[in-house]
């Protein structure tokens, strides 16, 4: 594959470590009257995620009628450590976000990663959090 890059030595320490049950597509939805948003990101065993995201919001008002939508993406490499998973980023740089795993409230059966108090629900096939 050639010379290691500068994402192979950002790879996990010895006590982080790619979560395989965290593997899969995971998706952030929301909707309002006016707009709504949807990122999805997918961790892949590899310790690679990509990131992608759309968003759109509509005015209709007697003075003003249109809309706007904006997509953005991202990929780099990923590990957990403790309650936090970390990230290496093309676009950010490095950074982590606190990690909680839970099952959705209303559809129990869908187990959902919150990162920084944001939910994003699996869309791969898992079984729920124990």
């Amino acid at each position: 594959k050639g010379p290691a890059n500068a994402q192979t030595q950002t790879q996990p320490n010895s006590s982080g470590q790619v979560a395989m049950e965290l593997v899969g597509k995971w998706c952030y939805m929301s909707n309002s009257l006016n707009s709504s948003s949807n990122k999805c990101i997918t961790l892949n065993a590899d310790g690679t995620y990509v990131y992608n995201s759309e968003s759109s919001r509509s005015v209709n008002t007697a003075e003003v009628y249109g809309g706007t939508s904006s997509q953005g993406s991202d990929r780099g490499t990923w590990y957990v450590q403790g309650d936090r998973i970390y990230y290496n980023s093309q676009t950010q740089g490095q950074g982590s976000y606190r990690l909680e795993k839970r099952n959705h409230p209303k559809n129990v059966g869908d187990p959902m990663i919150v990162l920084d108090g944001e939910a994003y629900v699996t869309a791969t096939l898992k079984q729920p959090w124990h």
